[in-house]
């Protein structure tokens, strides 16, 4: 009875008497509404140490960390260097937390992206716990099953192999809000068996638009980084 009663405390928000809650986010994570403010409420109320993140060596030092809050900047010379969901665009900021507890619920690995200073995006592991909730609160969630065939050869033999990949999707809907449950296991390029387990809520025109802007950003930032070396090699 306990648990049940945490299910339902999850992303608190009151319960509406006409009709079934949409989703906004998780607990005191609301996008639209949720700034960057919460951020130092973290640290100063909750405790939280904060630190940053600017690799994906600094990402793996940190995912066992406990009361932490780490904003996450791209590798600007590097971009392949950057650490995992790190944008280049201006607006937009990522404060990773590695576990935080909501409603007796752990969240863990947590991505709170931020554009203009409001949250627009949270990204979470997978966990059953959490799509319960979800569930619960906000009804039963539309499934979407995606199977696809990988032809794999051998390098050594040349056997090709075929591999069937399975995705489950579960999907909660909030006009433009959406947030999607994923898990399975895929072939990557180089036809190694991959996992996929997250939890994504976002606003529906967010990826684009940001993806538009970090690409524009790093175009900015390439010209910038190959004048410098053509200044840095005036005398050779």
């Amino acid at each position: 009875m306990y648990k049940l009663k945490s299910l339902f405390l999850l992303l608190s928000v009151s319960t509406s008497l006409l009709g079934q809650e949409k989703i906004e986010g998780i607990g005191q994570f609301k996008l639209k509404i949720t700034t960057t403010a919460i951020i130092n409420s973290l640290i100063e109320e909750q405790g939280f140490n904060k630190t940053s993140i600017k690799s994906v060596r600094d990402l793996i030092n940190l995912r066992n960390g406990k009361n932490l809050v780490a904003e996450v900047f791209p590798d600007t010379l590097q971009f392949y260097n950057s650490a995992i969901n790190s944008h280049h665009c201006k607006n937009v900021r990522v404060f990773y937390i590695p576990k935080m507890t909501i409603a007796n619920i752990d969240i863990k690995n947590m991505y709170l992206t931020f554009s203009k200073d409001t949250l627009a995006e949270i990204m979470t592991d997978f966990s059953s716990e959490i799509t319960d909730a979800f569930d619960l609160k906000y009804g039963k969630s539309k499934l979407d099953v995606r199977e696809t065939v990988e032809q794999c050869k051998s390098t050594y033999s040349g056997t090709i192999t075929n591999y069937t990949d399975k995705i489950y999707y579960q999907q909660w809907d909030n006009n433009d809000i959406s947030c999607t449950a994923a898990l399975g296991d895929y072939r990557n390029s180089k036809c190694e068996k991959t996992t996929i387990a997250y939890i994504n809520i976002v606003l529906k025109d967010f990826a684009e638009n940001t993806r538009i802007c970090d690409d524009l950003e790093k175009e900015r930032l390439k010209i910038a980084n190959n004048k410098r070396k053509k200044e840095e090699l005036k005398d050779f």
